[in-house]
């Protein structure tokens, strides 16, 4: 038997009352009462199986406006259809392991879009611990979004990460290569800006959609066989303090619509607000695995090739750029 329908309706308010499977009930400031019906309602579709097969014959924003009662969804083609609910968004809020690395991945020039995120390893299940051992999970934990300064935004993350990662040991930057870049009449760029009035110093992301989005696109397909009792499942999870993101991956960061009857897309995410957000959650994800690496180990990922020396006696030598060791 497939398991029942867990998606919850936007419009439903947390404070609403289920007065029946699916019924939700709650009064709005004006005295009024509301009543939302979904589909769970109704015994013949209140499963799973019946919702992931209605969800695939239809355009996901279709879908959601028609059976989730989701009237915020944007109508173009999700660049992360991957992204579901029931798998990635956590229902409670996701605590940060302050001895690990905390990533940040940055968006930038334009509006700045900022995503705290981790990798956590899940503690082995079973009856004597020992079952699915060294499965790790990406928390994204916090969002920022601004379309001020560069440096009043370095200012604001400062603060935002003081406050919400008290006692985090190490916190490493990537962010969009465009950040180090100098337009025509400035005189230091982003990343410099950061650097000098912040003390942020910005890595450089991938460069192609393909190096950035890839890498989310794997983690969103992950599932974790040892996910706690009552958590989702996925290996990717979202803080309920990141509303904004949730509505990028579900369907805000989308490809727009070509004009003309068929159902084609143009080959470039639309640039919105949600756009910031989910660029700097994807450079974030790309450079999980070097956010150990040194600042040169990542501007530089490949070292040149060993040579050896053939005279009598000596050592191999090894370079790197302009260092060369005996």
């Amino acid at each position: 038997m497939s398991d029942p329908v867990t998606h919850v309706p936007a419009i439903v308010p947390p404070d609403a009352d289920e007065i029946t499977r699916g019924v939700w009930q709650w009064d709005v400031a004006a005295g009024a009462r509301v009543m939302a019906v979904g589909v769970q309602s109704d015994p013949a579709k209140d499963s799973q199986a019946w919702w992931d097969a209605q969800r695939a014959t239809m355009p996901p924003y279709e879908f959601l406006r028609e059976y989730g009662m989701d009237f915020g969804a944007y109508a173009g083609k999700p660049v992360f259809p991957e992204y579901q609910d029931r798998y990635h968004a956590a229902t409670r809020a996701l605590a940060y392991a302050p001895n690990r690395v905390l990533v940040r991945g940055w968006d930038i020039p334009g509006p700045v879009g900022v995503v705290w995120l981790q990798r956590v390893h899940l503690k082995a299940l079973g009856h004597h611990g020992t079952e699915y051992d060294g499965l790790a999970r990406i928390h994204v934990l916090a969002e920022f979004l601004s379309d001020g300064s560069i440096e009043a935004a370095g200012q604001a993350v400062l603060a935002k990460t003081a406050e919400e990662f008290p006692g985090a040991t190490e916190i490493v930057d990537f962010a969009d290569p465009a950040a180090f870049d100098r337009r025509a009449n400035d005189t230091q760029s982003c990343a410099d800006i950061l650097r000098r009035a912040c003390g942020i110093h910005l890595r450089p992301g991938p460069r192609t959609l393909t190096e950035r989005h890839e890498p989310l696109r794997r983690a969103l397909m992950g599932m974790m066989p040892n996910a706690a009792p009552g958590e989702p499942p996925g290996a990717f999870l979202l803080d309920p303090g990141c509303p904004r993101l949730k509505d990028a991956l579900r369907s805000a960061y989308h490809y727009k619509p070509l004009p003309g009857p068929q159902a084609r897309y143009h080959d470039l995410p639309e640039k919105n607000w949600a756009s910031h957000l989910a660029d700097g959650l994807t450079y974030g994800v790309a450079m999980l695995d070097s956010a150990s690496l040194s600042p040169v180990d990542v501007m530089r990922p490949s070292l040149e090739p060993l040579e050896f020396a053939h005279a009598v006696a000596s050592y191999p030598s090894h370079r790197n750029g302009d260092a060369r060791w005996r």
